[in-house]
């Protein structure tokens, strides 16, 4: 919908509670737009009535940290519902002033070392997707409407901000020392027989780290990394003595990723795929740790049974 329409008007809609005065779409946000977003209004035409659903929206969902955000008129809610918390979070992330450089100051030299080596275009960049991911931590159940809201959010959000800041960076510290140990194992070994394998691992390690991974993955997954690329490379210094295992192992967790493709999947998740897909996607990650790195553990059980099970929920 879009609210300049030449020769239509607006109004309040049909009495619902959703329905409000109109709000007109608004480019390159740099603050909260207007004192109160409503849910949905109608919007009156030659043609008939549309109705209009506001919403924040992300130009770049695949990279939150550096998107432009807008206020455009949604045309289902379910766009409304994709779009305007994630959007409202960048927003969030970008109305206090980030602990960045103080963190950066109190790190250890190990710590400076290992962020240096990250995918993102600087280190700058890295905290300022450390952000965005705290901002969507902090986002109440209920979507931000108004700007009272939204400064009673800031408030409390940049109170903790600086302690929250230091554990997820030394999360991805963790997970960019595990990332180049990684990398190595599978640069240094010469296992030609297992050429598919390496592919494989090489191809998951840059499924688990790449620009914009950090806000992508999200707190709740985010600390599994780590031990998710250190099964990377217990896997690969086994692949010679093991080979019966490799092999069984790699034919098993082929059949769970048909059925992932299949579902739609794609590693990463695209942006805006669902819940379902998420949770199976980590769940393969689980199923890689179970078939070449038991020792490490597993948060779930994880096997292709259990994939097919998630998936069947779509």
């Amino acid at each position: 919908a879009d609210s300049s329409t030449p020769g239509s008007t607006q109004s309040k809609g049909s009495g619902s509670a959703a329905d409000t005065t109109a709000v007109a779409e608004q480019r390159e946000l740099t603050e909260w737009p207007v004192d109160t977003l409503p849910e949905s209004f109608e919007i009156r035409q030659k043609q008939g009535v549309i109705r209009a659903w506001p919403t924040l929206k992300l130009r770049d969902p695949a990279h939150p940290a550096t998107s432009k955000v807008d206020l455009v008129l949604a045309t289902t809610a379910a766009d409304q519902q994709r779009e305007h918390d994630r959007a409202a979070a960048v927003l969030l992330a970008r109305s206090v002033p980030s602990p960045a450089d103080y963190v950066q100051a109190h790190l250890t030299a190990q710590e400076k070392l290992a962020l240096a080596a990250n995918p993102y275009r600087s280190v700058n960049a890295l905290f300022d997707d450390v952000l965005v991911m705290l901002a969507l931590d902090a986002l109440p159940d209920d979507s931000i409407r108004s700007r009272r809201e939204f400064e009673r959010l800031r408030a409390s959000f940049n109170r903790g901000l600086v302690d929250a800041m230091f554990a997820a960076v030394r999360t991805v510290t963790q997970i960019l020392n595990a990332q180049r140990e990684a990398l190595a194992a599978i640069k240094n070994t010469n296992a030609f027989a297992f050429l598919a394998s390496l592919t494989d691992m090489r191809e998951q390690v840059d499924a688990l780290v790449y620009d914009g991974f950090i806000a992508r993955t999200g707190s709740g997954y985010l600390p599994h990394v780590p031990r998710y690329l250190r099964a990377i490379t217990y896997r690969c210094e086994r692949l010679a003595q093991h080979a019966g295992t490799e092999r069984s192992g790699s034919a098993e967790f082929e059949a769970a990723l048909a059925l992932y493709d299949e579902a739609g999947g794609t590693l990463p998740p695209h942006p805006d795929a669902s819940e379902t897909i998420v949770q199976a996607r980590w769940l393969l990650e689980e199923l890689r740790v179970s078939l070449f790195a038991q020792p490490l553990g597993t948060a779930q059980p994880a096997s292709v049974k259990r994939v097919r099970a998630l998936l069947s929920q779509r």
